[in-house]
């Protein structure tokens, strides 16, 4: 046999290779990395600068950079080494990692110490009006505690922090504000009262009562800021119209501002006259007031003046709900300093009348009769005291039960019976009497012939 010559083929790679992946790059990375196809040749443009490197065979690549500037632009393209095309570039831009504005506790003229807190780690900046600038490394809890001289109220010192990148953040500020106290507040204390009261300001350790710019006492603060301070045993406290100041004190014994009060008159509570579903005033006594004022459904309604003998008289006649029994009201009273009374509440009633008493002999067990309209049951009353109570039906009449009452059963006793609606306002009391029983009469021999029958009757 004859045998051929060999033949040789060669296999030419002529494939584009795809864009390379970047992953991020900040402004402190002195490397660029990512992914593209295992031996190729990744190079980066960075302006002018050019750096490359060969695609590992696991895929990926890490190409060491000079630490760039944020938003500089790097280009990255890979390139098949076997025909020498290259891929379409990847941009990526440098972040920038500038660490945010950080944060400045507050400063008061007593302060040597200045708290800031930043990043951990990050350098902090404090610089003062005369263009001092104080530093120190944020701990492990970002904080910083530089010690600074006294300040004068007014100051305003600035901080910045520095991270990794070597750029300082943008500058918080604070101003530094007076170490005397605020004035504490004062609630409103009335003659009599017995203690002042009010919320003391931050900072303050205990609180000063002064009457006439005398001293009076301290009072304690509690864990709350609020304050007591007992002023009972002292004469002008109890007086109406004594100014007094109230001051706050810190801890080393520096008073704060003073807060000034009035002592005020007490107004007594109005009184409320008994109010029926069919009245259209409100009336009662407002001692010491000028005014009152009447609210429904908690609301004001309106004001009525209080007459020289201290009575009133306010319209209800335009509140449909104080039509209905059980509704409730409430009138305050004030005077003309505008101190307004506590709240006394009425009750809406219902008008009933005395109920019926049917007649009563000494033998009956059950007391009857018909109750007003509006009547829910009816209240026996021997000897003056209630004895028991019995419904009364739709139609109005009732029945009570008088069988284990021993006086009911002599002839001339008497008994009271009255009325209550479904709130329980009472009617005036019935009175009933105790009647014999009559005997019985006596009838004249009747014959077939009569035409009438003929007799006598008993006495009564």
């Amino acid at each position: 046999g004859v045998t051929s010559g060999s033949v040789t083929t060669i296999v030419q790679d002529d494939a584009v290779p795809s864009a390379p992946t970047v992953n991020a790059v900040k402004d402190t990375d002195t490397a660029v990395t990512g992914t593209a196809t295992a031996g190729n040749l990744v190079s980066i443009k960075i302006g002018d600068a050019n750096y490359s490197a060969v695609v590992a065979a696991n895929g990926t690549y890490s190409i060491t950079i000079p630490a760039q500037a944020s938003g500089t632009k790097i280009s990255v393209t890979a390139k098949n080494t076997a025909n020498d095309k290259v891929s379409e570039a990847t941009q990526v831009t440098v972040t920038d990692t500038t660490l945010g504005a950080p944060a400045i506790d507050g400063v008061n003229t007593a302060s040597t110490n200045v708290t800031v807190t930043g990043e951990k780690g990050a350098l902090i900046s404090v610089r003062l009006p005369d263009g001092t600038v104080l530093t120190k490394v944020a701990d492990n809890t970002g904080k910083a505690v530089i010690s600074i001289p006294k300040q004068t109220a007014g100051t305003v010192l600035t901080a910045t922090q520095t991270g990794a990148n070597g750029k300082a953040s943008a500058a918080a500020s604070v101003t530094v504000v007076s170490n005397t106290l605020a004035a504490p507040t004062i609630n409103d204390y009335y003659a009599t009262a017995g203690y002042v009261t009010g919320k003391a300001p931050t900072g303050a350790s205990k609180i000063a009562l002064y009457v006439d710019n005398q001293l009076v006492r301290y009072g304690a603060i509690d864990s709350n800021g609020n304050y007591q301070i007992y002023a009972a045993d002292n004469t002008k406290m109890n007086t109406a119209g004594t100014a007094f100041q109230v001051v706050a004190v810190d801890a080393d014994g520096n008073m704060g501002t003073k807060a000034n009060a009035t002592v005020q008159a007490k107004i007594a509570a109005p009184s409320i006259n008994d109010y029926y579903t069919t009245d259209v005033y409100a009336k009662g006594t407002a001692t010491g007031a000028s005014k009152v004022t009447l609210y429904v459904n908690g609301k004001a309604v309106r004001t009525a003046a209080v007459n020289a003998n201290g009575s009133y008289s306010i319209y209800t006649g335009d509140q449909a709900s104080l039509a209905t029994a059980g509704a409730t009201f409430q009138i305050s009273a004030s005077n003309t300093a505008g101190v307004e009374s506590t709240k006394t509440s009425g009750t809406v009633k219902t008008k009933l009348t005395a109920p019926v008493i049917n007649k009563y002999v000494a033998t009956d067990a059950y007391a009857r009769g018909t109750a007003s309209a509006g009547s829910k049951q009816v209240v026996l009353y021997v000897d003056g005291k209630a004895v028991r109570t019995a419904a009364v039906n739709a139609d109005g009449t009732y029945a009570i039960y008088t069988g284990d009452q021993v006086a009911l059963t002599v002839v001339g006793n008497t008994f009271q019976i009255s009325s209550k609606d479904a709130v329980g306002n009472e009617s005036p009391k019935a009175t009933g009497t105790v009647v014999s029983v009559l005997a019985a009469p006596t009838i004249a021999t009747y014959y077939t012939t009569d035409v009438y029958a003929t007799g006598t009757t008993p006495a009564g």
